[in-house]
């Protein structure tokens, strides 16, 4: 495409002639027999035509090029390829976008359905969105479904297409993030993002098999159904095996038989009042004799399980006791006694040895123990392996003045001490307990 190049042609555009016909008119060849005459082909539309065209050509960035037939169409398709990855730059601010497109749009209606831009975003959004386009007023910029759109849907610096459409009046983000039943369809099909579905909110979640799951604000968990009872009631492993049992009264559970309930398991919170458990008269609760009930406290939840042998035994499991349920214990209760190592230096972990011995060889320290808990007490048993040994003590230790061990050899004596968290005080000693 090139311009008029001939002797003949004018070196600048000549001033176009007053408009004669306001309506739109064509060319006609004329008619010879009615004496009507052809159309003039004159400089005005001739100049128009070469006018647009190298207009064309030049949007593009090409320069006319005489004997190039093509220039147009090339020119087109470049402009073309152009505009797809073109942006608009947003000049607003967070959840209020504005841009300006280039030719603009004088209006958003019925016309402009399916106008799609893009927008290079500046601000993240936080929340619910409106985009102007070229001073017209804002309208919402929503997701895919219809819904406002989510803090970070947009995120800064990044690119995001919305389509028109004037029935909602808003932009429909392209390519939302946003989970519904076509986009985990979609998934599905390719072999991903099974086992979810869409939250509600515009998110994914995983999908529940059945009814025997929950969801709760700590997460998935098990849908334990809730037997509440007010009444004496007769356990059987059919119906009550891993029951959440909630006593709102004081009652007696009755037991199966271990032998025949098998590994049976359920729970139990004394809510209303005390429950007893009654077990058969083979078996035992907790160790204690068999035949004897045993007693929850009011306000204490227990796990109880059978290891469903021919004189077998429940076992329970304590947990969600007040803090001022008072402890009654129906037997005694005692701690192993832990051995410590003999040597220069002895060492005593009070975790596991709360009760302890040691026996010396010869004179001996003690160092400082460790893992004390206030309150708790702990007892010492130092057997004098020699005669006239003597063990002392670290800095950790109180109360020990005046104190003068056995001197004989095989000689115990036994200490007895009360934690405050950081010392150990000396409450008690017997000494040569042995002799």
């Amino acid at each position: 495409m090139y311009y008029p190049d001939n002797s003949t042609a004018a070196s600048s555009l000549p001033s176009p002639s007053a408009v004669f016909n306001a309506l739109a008119s064509w060319f006609s060849n004329g008619d010879p027999a009615t004496g009507t005459p052809a159309t003039v082909v004159d400089q005005d539309w001739l100049n128009g035509v070469t006018g647009e065209l190298i207009s064309i050509i030049q949007a593009a960035g090409l320069s006319p090029a005489k004997g190039t037939n093509n220039q147009a169409i090339t020119a087109i398709k470049e402009l073309i390829q152009q505009q797809t990855g073109n942006y608009a730059l947003d000049t607003g601010a967070a959840n209020a976008y504005a841009i300006a497109l280039n030719p603009a749009v004088a209006a958003l209606g019925a016309a402009q359905d399916g106008l799609t831009v893009r927008v290079k975003i500046v601000h993240a959004n936080t929340g619910a969105a409106t985009l102007a386009v070229n001073g017209l007023a804002p309208v919402a910029w929503v997701r895919e479904d219809g819904t406002a759109l989510q803090s970070g849907d947009l995120p800064a610096a990044s690119i995001a297409s919305a389509t028109f459409d004037h029935v909602t009046n808003s932009f429909f983000m392209v390519g939302s993030p946003v989970f519904n039943s076509s986009v985990l369809g979609a998934l599905a099909f390719l072999g991903a993002g099974q086992g979810l579905e869409a939250d509600g909110a515009g998110g994914a979640r995983v999908k529940l098999p059945d009814a025997s799951l929950k969801r709760s604000a700590a997460g998935i968990q098990v849908n334990e159904a809730i037997t509440a009872l007010a009444v004496n009631t007769t356990l059987n492993a059919a119906t009550h095996h891993l029951a959440n049992i909630v006593a709102t009264a004081a009652l007696t559970l009755t037991l199966p038989k271990a032998s025949t309930a098998g590994m049976m398991a359920f729970a139990a919170l004394a809510q209303g009042g005390a429950v007893t458990l009654a077990p058969n008269a083979a078996d035992a609760v907790q160790g204690g004799a068999a035949g004897t009930s045993f007693v929850i406290p009011a306000g204490m939840g227990v796990f109880a399980v059978t290891d469903g042998a021919s004189s077998g035994n429940w076992w329970l499991l304590f947990a969600g006791a007040s803090p001022w349920i008072a402890s009654i214990w129906s037997a005694q209760q005692s701690c192993a006694v832990a051995t410590l190592v003999d040597g220069t230096t002895i060492n005593w972990a009070l975790a596991n040895a709360q009760m302890a011995q040691v026996t010396i060889a010869a004179s001996r320290t003690l160092t400082n123990p460790t893992g004390q808990v206030s309150g708790t007490r702990y007892e010492l048993a130092v057997n004098h392996g020699a005669g006239s040994t003597v063990l002392s003590f670290g800095s950790a230790y109180k109360g020990l003045t005046g104190l003068t061990f056995s001197t004989g050899s095989g000689a115990i004596d036994v200490l007895t001490f009360r934690s405050d968290g950081t010392y150990m005080w000396l409450i008690g000693r017997a000494l040569n307990v042995a002799a």
